[in-house]
């Protein structure tokens, strides 16, 4: 066998692929790899029904294999799981896009935000409560302190 034919980048084979399966190959493997430190653990919980993506399998098994190295990787310690350390934020900057308008907005914050997050709430604020005090709050969390993002009016204590 040629050494071209291992290093050259094979041509992508996009099908149908079980995205849990492969998601649970490559756990088994990071499992018993030198990657892991006792102080680690991996939990999965995924739907015992597989979800077909169209994907070539081994770069969707590379994809994971990545994201998990990476977590690893940022948390060396092992204290908590990637969630603990993250802050995501969902939703829209526009209720109605039509008329131009940014109210109500639904917005979901999840993550502990390394304990700087209180998890756990739901919380409503009064009717024109600016967006941009969310993002500013989420910014201070995060350990980037700004004086005003937008038209913000203020942090959001509760969160």
């Amino acid at each position: 066998m040629c050494i071209l034919t291992v290093a050259r980048p094979k041509e992508r084979a996009i099908e149908q692929v079980d995205g849990p399966a492969a998601l649970r190959d490559v756990v088994t493997l990071l499992k018993h790899s030198d990657e892991l430190t006792p102080a680690h653990r991996i939990l999965v919980d995924l739907e015992p029904e597989s979800v077909l993506v169209a994907a070539d399998p081994g770069q969707l098994r590379q994809i994971f294999w990545n994201l998990a190295r990476n977590a690893i990787a940022a948390m060396p310690d092992g204290d908590g799981s990637m969630l603990d350390h993250s802050i995501l934020l969902y939703g829209s900057n526009m209720s109605n896009s039509n008329a131009h308008n940014h109210f109500p907005l639904p917005t979901l914050v999840v993550g502990g935000g390394c304990g700087k997050i209180k998890g756990g709430q739901h919380l409503k604020y009064p009717d024109q409560t600016q967006l941009s005090n969310l993002l500013l709050t989420l910014l201070e969390r995060a350990g980037v302190p700004e004086e005003k993002v937008g038209n913000s009016t203020g942090l959001m204590s509760e969160l």
